[in-house]
């Protein structure tokens, strides 16, 4: 599939992209369905091998679609278009060369430069075509992409920046904006024709959109930039491509193995140079149990780069059992490209040597997040909300702090014990983020249905349907916005064994969660909707789980969103009917 750029918007799910027209010629190559297309190598990523086809188009196909011999072709055609560095040792992609020179960054406050030959250069670079002209929309993409490239930033470090650019924009509109809207990312001034060639390509006329380039270029993924929705479900893709083209990933070993036996015997055809294991094949955290921290090993390795010896060194704390356990996850799991001498593949010796990174559980948790599967989620397709509760002005006054993100975090009320009514406090009891109409076991057994009215202080409430709006519910549906207030909203979660699953909450203002009567958070601040600004993990019991929300608002927006991803083994496909015969 082509990346066409009157089509710019649409989210590339299958991730045949590619690239920008290169300098070099164009050459015939085949599509894994057997037909043969036009295009210029640009970049190998993980599994995958970019190519040009066009001034805004291209492909993207899997390493083993290409044979030794093409992927031979291709590992000469772009090295002969790859220029060094400053250094005059390591190449630099096609979009740092354009950067270099014309970026800033925000830091303690203030725009100052960058220098990028001071960075790691990354794998993949978004390009962020922001407009001043929606400031809503531009806030909401900002809100939608700015957590999730926090934990991209923190769990793959140095693997990807993001590039605030356009080029319809002066220079003091760009350096406005990113200092209003605390831009995280780099911001790229516009410099002369010449500069920024590529990233002017694909910077439309108009509007807020985004898009994913490898290094040289090659378009991997976009989004139009209004649609809360499918910036989700753009940043959910790219973490998951990240995920994907990681070293230590075993899922791309195969495509992986495949180009480096076909060009290793090219590259090293006047020289030689041992095994080259492609990937991690021992996980730590068994280790970190059995209280191990390092493994050495020595491996031979067959000219075929199979393993058919593991002398393994014992370390301290590591018992017979477990150096035999060891000794077989290394001959059976460790992926080699053979080693190399003089274009032939031979036999060679690997030091296998491993140290027991310290766990981070911070990091773990990020991750598991960023490379859920999307086919796990479970939607949540309906809501029914309980509303609005009025809470008095004053009792919204007494702040806390502000967090170093601009979040207003508001000093806890005190509220009674007991919600009688006639209680004399009644008032602060309402306005008390700690305080719930709902008792532990209430919120457990609550059972709601469309219409049914629910009577509190003298008071009735009904119980309405609320439909999210993509990735969100909008609680103000009247023409008059409603302020200084609360909600419920509570819904069902049915699955069909006990499993673990992470929750992915937004909210405008503060919120409170409970899931089968226990509080799983409770965060009663000011701030901004940021889909999955909140990442819970979660237990469902088999069956049927109560999921209940207390969303409060101070004023403006009032809406919150919630994402639920499931962890263990996916449900059975339901069965589809058949024809009456």
């Amino acid at each position: 599939m082509g990346f066409h750029f009157p089509l710019f918007i649409r989210l590339l799910a299958t991730l045949l992209l590619g690239a920008l027209v290169g300098r070099g010629a164009m050459s015939e190559w085949p599509n894994p369905d057997g037909k043969k297309f036009k295009g210029e190598p640009a970049d190998v990523l993980g599994p995958f091998a970019l190519f040009r086809t066009g001034g805004t188009s291209g492909r993207m196909l899997p390493l083993q679609a290409l044979a030794p011999a093409e992927c031979v072709r291709f590992h000469d055609e772009l090295k002969a278009q790859a220029p060094a560095s400053a250094d005059g040792t390591t190449p630099r992609g096609m979009l740092f060369r354009e950067l270099e020179g014309h970026v800033l960054q925000m830091q303690q406050g203030r725009l100052t430069s960058v220098d990028l030959q001071t960075r790691p250069e990354p794998e993949i670079i978004v390009l962020l075509s922001l407009s001043h002209r929606d400031g809503g929309s531009l806030s909401r993409v900002v809100n939608a992409l700015f957590l999730q490239y926090q934990r991209i930033q923190k769990v793959y470090p140095g693997q990807l920046e993001a590039v605030f650019y356009n080029r319809h924009q002066s220079e003091e509109q760009l350096q406005q904006l990113a200092r209003s809207r605390r831009m995280p990312w780099l911001v790229a001034i516009p410099g002369g024709k010449e500069q920024m060639k590529t990233f002017a390509r694909f910077t439309p006329t108009e509007g807020n959109y985004v898009i994913a380039l490898s290094r040289n270029g090659a378009p991997l993924l976009s989004a139009g930039g209004h649609d809360e929705a499918a910036l989700t479900q753009f940043i959910d893709r790219l973490a998951n491509l990240l995920s994907l083209v990681q070293t230590d990933n075993p899922r791309n070993w195969k495509d992986r193995l495949h180009y480096q036996r076909s060009i290793r015997p090219r590259v090293f055809a006047e020289k030689e140079t041992g095994p080259l294991l492609l990937g991690q094949p021992i996980r730590p955290e068994g280790l970190r149990k059995a209280g191990i921290a390092e493994v050495r090993a020595r491996l031979s390795v067959t000219a075929e780069g199979k393993v058919d010896e593991v002398r393994l060194q014992r370390s301290a704390g590591m018992d017979e059992k477990l150096g035999r356990s060891l000794a077989e996850v290394l001959r059976l799991s460790a992926t080699f490209a053979p080693a190399i001498a003089h274009g032939q593949p031979v036999a060679g010796v690997y030091d296998y040597n491993f140290t027991v990174p310290p766990r981070d559980e911070e990091i773990e948790a990020l991750a598991a997040w960023l490379n859920l599967d999307p086919a796990r989620e479970h939607p949540i397709k309906e809501w029914l909300v309980l509303k609005t509760f009025k809470v008095e002005q004053e009792d919204f006054l007494e702040v806390s702090h502000t967090t170093d993100d601009g979040v207003t975090v508001f000093k806890p009320v005190k509220a009674l014990q007991g919600r009688a009514p006639g209680e004399t406090d009644l008032k602060s009891q309402k306005s008390a983020f700690a305080y719930d109409w709902f008792s532990p076991e209430e919120c457990a057994a609550l059972h709601p249905t469309i219409g049914l009215k629910q009577k509190i202080d003298g008071a009735t409430y009904v119980w309405q349907r609320f439909k999210p709006d993509g990735r969100f519910v909008e609680l103000n549906t009247g023409l008059d916005k409603e302020q200084y207030c609360y909600c419920y909203a509570w819904t069902e979660i049915e699955v069909d064994q006990a499993q673990p699953a992470l929750l992915g909450l937004g909210s405008d203002d503060g919120v409170k969660v409970w899931l089968n009567g226990e509080v799983l958070v409770e965060k009663w601040v000011q701030r901004p909707l940021k889909i999955d600004e909140d990442v819970l993990p979660l237990r469902l019991k088999q069956g049927k789980n109560q999921l209940l929300l207390k969303v409060q608002n101070i004023r403006g927006e009032w809406r919150y969103s919630c994402r639920l991803i499931l962890q263990g083994r996916l449900p059975p496909p339901a069965a589809k009917p058949t024809a009456a015969p």
